[in-house]
């Protein structure tokens, strides 16, 4: 997780910039998020307005990670 998370990552480097302007106003949307890793997408996608987000992983680990735990 802290080599995937690093600011110089591909991830945060080249994937998100471009999911992002291709993902468009996502405000009021409801959206599925298939493969969702650590969940950090969602987490920006709520803060841009989404109105509901649901993020599906195949590993246990990152269904772990994604988990959002009481504040």
């Amino acid at each position: 997780m802290n080599r995937r998370n690093r600011e110089e990552s591909p991830n945060n480097v080249l994937e998100k910039p471009v999911i992002m302007e291709l993902s468009g106003s996502v405000e009021n949307m409801t959206i599925l998020d298939l493969g969702c890793d650590d969940g950090r997408l969602g987490m920006d996608l709520i803060q841009r307005g989404c109105l509901l987000y649901e993020g599906v992983d195949g590993s246990k680990n990152m269904v772990g990670e994604a988990q959002i735990q009481p504040a």
